[in-house]
């Protein structure tokens, strides 16, 4: 009898050990599984924290700061001239106020007269329109291709800089506000479109215009200009040779008269 009992609690703890084994094996997977999530969510958790604390710039707007680096502007003026754009008619706006606003690209200029306009801009405040450089600025030949810009006062002005060195005029035109405070009184006892120049050793002139929405180089301009000079020069010594050649002549047909005479009366 001893020897049945003995035999069944073999059986037993071999069974227990059996089922044991087979429930270890199956926690010992799920046990693996666990911790193989818990890393996968730590290192989600992570990565999550990393983006947060330093956030990235999307890939084209790297390449847009490496390529135009501010500290590099003949490489921005160059493709911004480059780049061709559609040209397009803007809207006048509602208030009377506005003026066409426009700027000559910088490259035109010289390394010396750009570092004079970017010290007169810093001077007045103000900054160089990037957004409506165009050719034309000088010599407007279609106005409709210009920017009209909305102003505070009925004035418009314009910055002219000529550059001897690149055989180059350099224009700003714009809203008199935007290059300096604006004296209404003072501006009134000016004549429209009027220009005073800003530096003894510079072409360099200010055109302040009140009925007009551009200012521009004409005949009630008041400032010198080389041009019409050299022309009333050239037109001053055409007359003074035409009255020598005229003085000449009269004088040669004088002499042939006198000798005509003095032949006759020799026959």
């Amino acid at each position: 009898m001893f020897y049945y009992i003995n035999i069944i609690v073999i059986l037993s703890i071999f069974e227990y050990n059996i089922i044991g084994q087979k429930w270890t094996e199956e926690d010992e997977a799920r046990r693996i599984q666990m911790i193989k999530d818990q890393e996968k969510q730590l290192y989600e958790k992570e990565m999550s924290s990393y983006q947060r604390g330093y956030p990235t710039l999307p890939k084209t707007s790297q390449q847009i700061i490496n390529e135009n680096p501010y500290n590099n502007y003949e490489s921005l003026t160059q493709k911004t001239i480059l780049k061709k754009l559609p040209i397009q008619k803007y809207l006048t706006p509602s208030n009377n106020n506005w003026c066409y606003k426009c700027a000559s690209p910088y490259i035109k200029l010289s390394p010396n007269m750009r570092q004079v306009i970017k010290n007169f801009l810093k001077i007045r405040r103000t900054s160089y329109p990037f957004d409506a450089v165009n050719d034309k600025c000088t010599k407007p030949t279609d106005l409709g291709v210009f920017q009209k810009q909305e102003c505070i006062s009925s004035y418009c002005q314009t910055i002219v800089l000529t550059d001897y060195d690149t055989g180059n005029s350099f224009t700003i035109r714009g809203c008199a506000e935007n290059f300096g405070a604006i004296d209404p009184k003072f501006l009134d006892e000016r004549d429209d479109n009027s220009c005073t120049k800003l530096h003894d050793n510079l072409e360099m002139y200010e055109c302040i215009c009140k009925n007009r929405k551009y200012c521009y180089a004409g005949n009630e301009r008041n400032i010198p200009d080389s041009s019409i000079n050299f022309m009333a020069q050239k037109s001053i010594q055409i007359v003074e040779e035409n009255e020598t050649t005229k003085n000449f002549n009269n004088n040669k047909l004088n002499s042939i008269v006198v000798i005509g005479f003095f032949i006759y009366f020799l026959l």
